[in-house]
């Protein structure tokens, strides 16, 4: 499968991985990616983008654990990937 990038943008409904954003509902996880400044690659597992459709950034959806090492491995060792902080 290849890595194919989305934007926030658009969303209907890094030299590696710095961190995982986790906690309940309505902490602001989502919100939390549009305060970097900085070239931002989300990877993500569900839907829940939508509050983010006012901001560009890109977005890799993973579907199970072989496209998330796919993700990981494009953001950690692409010369594409490379160039996003977080």
């Amino acid at each position: 499968m290849a890595i194919k990038l989305s934007s926030t943008k658009d969303s209907a409904a890094l030299s590696g991985l710095k961190f995982l954003i986790h906690g309940p509902a309505g902490a602001g996880k989502t919100s939390l990616c549009a305060t970097t400044d900085e070239p931002t690659l989300i990877i993500s597992a569900e839907s829940g983008l939508l509050s983010l459709r006012g901001h560009d950034i890109p977005v890799v959806e993973v579907k199970d654990l072989a496209s998330l090492y796919e993700a990981y491995d494009f953001a950690a060792n692409s010369a594409e990937g490379q160039g996003y902080k977080w």
